[in-house]
């Protein structure tokens, strides 16, 4: 019998994770952006956020030899750290949970010999766990493993535009990664199933 995947990615898995996670205080505005994301609806970054791709985009010119002006702070000890990688990478990859096949779905920042790299910025650096309590790393390197890469490393490398913070995950197991991909998509199809009209939102709209 032929199943139609649907899409996972993990900016989705992500907003459903600090919805989850997030204090009392912010739940509602948690639901409304994830309902929003499932519904695709139009969004402006902010200027945060903007601060954020201007970063990326000044590291990656530095890595490539070009004139930038107004040089945010760090980003030329980020194009060091990064140096000799591809942009923009896309990848991806299949799962089957309880006879539903989803298609996993992403854009690496650099790639490069054994590791993913993903650059962040933050007003203030609170410690690993705030990277690694997310789902990112193990959707890529599960992807990256399904399609034979042999790349087993990946970094956030997060600009507080102070110092620059390397936090780092490496699979030891990938039948234990396997095993922890299946168990955050079905957490969270399973809080789908709890919301018709949320999963109507992620079947119809953002799924298509």
């Amino acid at each position: 019998m032929k199943y139609e995947s649907k899409l996972i990615t993990a900016s989705l898995l992500n907003s459903f994770n600090w919805y989850n996670n997030c204090p009392p205080s912010w739940r509602e505005k948690a639901l409304y952006d994830l309902t929003n994301y499932l519904n695709r609806a139009p969004f402006e970054p902010n200027d945060y956020m903007k601060l954020g791709q201007e970063y990326e985009k000044q590291v990656q010119k530095l890595t490539q030899g070009m004139k930038v002006e107004n040089l945010i702070p760090t980003t030329t000890t980020m194009a060091q750290l990064v140096a000799g990688g591809a942009w923009q990478v896309k990848i991806k990859g299949r799962i089957t949970i309880d006879e539903q096949k989803y298609f996993l779905s992403g854009r690496i920042d650099v790639l490069r010999k054994g590791e993913i790299i993903d650059i962040k910025t933050t007003q203030e650096y609170k410690g690993e766990d705030k990277y690694l309590g997310t789902t990112q790393h193990l959707l890529y390197l599960y992807s990256a493993h399904s399609q034979n890469w042999k790349h087993d490393t990946f970094k956030y490398l997060v600009s507080d535009f102070k110092e620059i913070h390397e936090v780092k995950f490496q699979v030891d197991d990938w039948d234990l990664l396997h095993v922890e991909v299946h168990r955050v998509i079905s957490e969270f199809i399973n809080f789908l199933n709890k919301y018709p009209e949320l999963k109507n939102a992620y079947d119809n709209t953002f799924c298509y």
